[in-house]
């Protein structure tokens, strides 16, 4: 880093089992003072580094009943043995995503009919922890009754002490930022007069490299934490005062 240059964004790397700090070069929002507002605006960034920690197993299940009722009744006793089986085993939480009623004939243009066979899926997540076995859950579910297995979806879920802490170092930089510029302007720093947090969530980011294209689903993801802040010029009014 050249002598004298000011980082505009630091990036806290959270990386298990323990903790480390560095400084990046990202393009931050600018400091800035301006007559109308008469305050120093800054703002700092923070950086959570996560592994994927959730797993979901996307299962299909299908029954073939004589009535719409009978294939039901046959489905939700095989939903259940397969919920109560990973359930116990992986501490899995199962949810059902869906299902579908057709008719068992295929290529029955005309849907479902009196008298006709009726087959009808359900669509179930399993939900396990980032350490579990997969392939034990795959084998599980589908000794229990499972149709087939469609994907493993991977997640992050970003613990809320690493975020609080994001924030911490957001803040921070943001105040030495506001700090450096009032003494480089010849100006004392004046109060805190505003503050707003970002967070740019795992969610928004899965989906946005889902867009692209280069959604990284076996990669560690990375949240990105802004604190943008205003502070008054002592001896200058800020808006409103």
């Amino acid at each position: 880093m050249a002598k004298g240059h000011l980082p505009t964004s630091l990036a806290l790397l959270l990386l298990s089992p323990f903790i480390s700090h560095t400084v990046a070069a990202e393009d931050a929002p600018s400091p800035a003072t301006t007559e109308s507002t008469r305050e120093i605006l800054t703002s700092g960034d923070a950086w959570v580094r996560v592994a994927p920690n959730r797993k979901t197993v996307n299962l299909v299940l299908e029954e073939t009943g004589a009535s719409a009722t009978q294939a039901e009744d046959k489905l939700s006793a095989k939903t259940a043995a397969i919920t109560a089986a990973l359930e116990k085993s992986f501490s899995a939480r199962v949810f059902v995503r869906g299902g579908e009623i057709v008719a068992a004939q295929s290529g029955n243009a005309i849907g479902i009919v009196s008298g006709a066979a009726v087959k009808v899926s359900h669509y179930l997540g399993i939900d396990v922890g980032g350490n579990t076995d997969i392939g034990k859950v795959i084998d599980a579910a589908l000794k229990a009754g499972a149709t087939s297995v469609t994907d493993v979806e991977y997640a992050v879920r970003t613990p809320q002490a690493e975020l609080d802490q994001a924030t911490a170092e957001a803040t921070k930089r943001a105040a030495q930022q506001a700090a450096l510029l009032a003494k480089s302007l010849g100006v004392e720093l004046g109060s805190l007069t505003s503050t707003t947090v970002g967070i740019d969530s795992e969610a928004d980011l899965l989906a946005r490299e889902k867009r692209q294209g280069t959604s990284g689903l076996f990669s560690d993801q990375e949240i990105k934490v802004t604190v943008a802040t205003g502070y008054g010029i002592k001896g200058l009014s800020t808006p409103g005062k």
